[in-house]
């Protein structure tokens, strides 16, 4: 607050600033060096897997023409049940299917660092795919998404272990949090379905 001079004897006020503790993480560095120790101490149960990914085709025009748009598809409802990403395998939540519930949702991705990053299944985490982090459902699981402020909805496929932070049960690409309209939010409370 500015003081206005024309009032004279007032006051300025500032409140004090809000300062959020965050967990404190090991930097690559840390990680090298543990791997080095224990490849020094237990040389033959080390092992290096390298994984080569190559890109789909993109879909030709005739394609997307002959495809109605996800607008028409759902009838203006604000549901968007998109195929997730480019991985096209059906959903491997075996027993998890049917799953559902609610709880705080989060997303990440949006220029924190993860993007390019390796997700716990392996593949590199792109932030404008419909993807997500859950603890325990198997990597694959194809979830619905919904957000209860404003129903719109999406659906995700598990493919990064998290979040551990609070009580969230999920934490969503930026994409998928965009889809359902929580971006501004930053978190929503949603409800999700296994399927």
């Amino acid at each position: 607050m500015v003081p206005d001079s024309t009032n004279g004897g007032q006051q300025v006020v500032a409140e004090t600033p809000v300062v959020a503790e965050s967990e404190v993480t090991q930097s690559p560095d840390e990680f090298l060096a543990k791997a080095k120790k224990q490849a020094k101490e237990k040389p033959g149960k080390i092992s290096l897997e390298t994984k080569i990914e190559t890109p789909s085709p993109a879909p030709t025009e005739s394609t997307s023409a002959e495809s109605p748009s996800k607008e028409s598809a759902t009838g203006g409802s604000g549901t968007k049940d998109s195929t997730p990403d480019d991985k096209e395998s059906p959903s491997k939540s075996g027993e998890s299917a049917g799953q559902s519930g609610s709880c705080p949702m989060s997303y990440y991705g949006g220029g924190d660092g993860f993007d390019g990053q390796q997700t716990a299944n392996g593949e590199i985490f792109d932030t404008n795919k419909l993807t997500a982090a859950h603890k325990t459902l198997p990597f694959g699981s194809k979830v619905k998404i919904t957000n209860k402020a404003n129903g719109q909805s999406v659906t995700v496929r598990v493919n990064d272990r998290g979040p551990y932070h609070g009580n969230r049960c999920f934490d969503l690409s930026k994409a998928a949090m965009e889809a359902v309209g929580g971006i501004g939010a930053g978190q929503i409370t949603g409800s999700y379905q296994v399927q």
